[in-house]
């Protein structure tokens, strides 16, 4: 008897390689929703963040919310103008 050696041919290797393309295929659309999804929630987050800032600074300050003017000092503006850059 002899002992024969087995090893892939190169059509196994080309159809292996062709059902994990498709596989990526299916797969890279659910990854990118998932991102997306990911973004979403991140910016609702930020939003009730700032919410939550808002009504802690106004139950400090009788009531009154933050100013939201730039006012004159364009080196130093006030809260809104800082968030604008970063919302970009």
């Amino acid at each position: 008897m002899h002992c024969r050696k087995t090893a892939f041919t190169l059509t196994e290797l080309l159809v292996v390689i062709a059902i994990l393309a498709i596989l990526a295929s299916l797969l890279l659309p659910a990854i990118s929703r998932a991102e997306d999804m990911a973004r979403k929630a991140s910016c609702i987050n930020n939003q009730k963040q700032i919410i939550i800032a808002t009504l802690l600074y106004s139950e400090g300050n009788e009531n009154a919310y933050p100013p939201r003017t730039a006012g004159t000092d364009l080196k130093n503006p006030r809260w809104p103008g800082r968030l604008y850059p970063i919302t970009g």
